[in-house]
């Protein structure tokens, strides 16, 4: 997968190329490309997990011969408005300071990653990457 990186908390959309090959016949049945909000806190002594989908992009099923290459071109809109993790740490100013002592005070921290599935007829195990995105301001 290619992408930008790093991407700009105003950005609205990503796009990059999945490229996917083969060193045998194989039914791809779907790719899904999606973004990924990853957001850790403390309650207690337990440490949780909740993941928010940002954007999604998928492509239906083709077939694959041997030592074939497909490139898929993705191009998807998503906002970083619809995760919940960071909550007021993504504003500015006086709202910045207060999200961000509020994310400390819980041991909070936010991860943003790409992740690509492509889903394979009689694969137990679908090839996944993921990669982490850098939000720059």
């Amino acid at each position: 997968m290619e992408t930008d990186l790093a991407i700009k908390r105003t950005a609205k959309k990503i796009s990059g190329t999945i490229t996917i090959t083969s060193k045998e016949d194989a039914e791809v049945l779907s790719v899904k490309t999606y973004v990924e909000e990853i957001y850790t806190y403390k309650k207690g002594d337990t440490t949780k997990t909740k993941k928010y989908k940002l954007a999604e992009w998928s492509h239906e099923g083709f077939m694959m011969t041997p030592e074939s290459t497909k490139d898929l071109k993705f191009d998807t809109a998503f906002d970083f408005e619809l995760g919940r993790g960071s909550d007021m740490s993504h504003e500015s100013g006086i709202m910045w300071g207060l999200g961000k002592l509020a994310n400390m005070a819980k041991g909070a921290s936010t991860k943003y990653e790409i992740c690509t599935v492509v889903d394979v007829k009689w694969v137990a195990l679908d090839p996944l990457v993921a990669k982490k995105l850098t939000i720059t301001e």
